[in-house]
């Protein structure tokens, strides 16, 4: 039983299809970019760590709007629905608790 009900078999199959899909974004450009980089792979190398940068941002920028659809779709939760309603919370408690409030 998990934490918030439902089964673990439930849980995996609700994850796989999501997750898939948006590291397939990320996986696949930064795959692409890397080989296509070229001198040397050594982590001592400073190409080697702007084409892993270049790589992470391009596979961000792919894989955003994979992500946003999924979201829309209710295929996946977005990540910001709870620090928005903290965010909220706090922003309230400090102007009741300003002084001259």
């Amino acid at each position: 039983m998990l934490v918030g009900g439902g089964s673990y078999l439930a849980a995996v199959k609700s994850t796989v299809l999501p997750e898939w899909l948006s590291m397939n974004g990320v996986v696949v450009v930064m795959v692409i970019l890397r080989s296509h980089a070229r001198g040397r792979t050594e982590v001592g190398d400073v190409r080697f760590w702007g084409v892993l940068s270049l790589a992470g941002l391009a596979g961000l920028v792919v894989a955003y709007p994979v992500n946003v659809w999924l979201v829309k779709n209710q295929l996946k939760h977005g990540a910001g629905g709870g620090a928005r309603r903290l965010l909220r919370q706090a922003a309230i408690t400090i102007r009741t608790t300003a002084p001259g409030a």
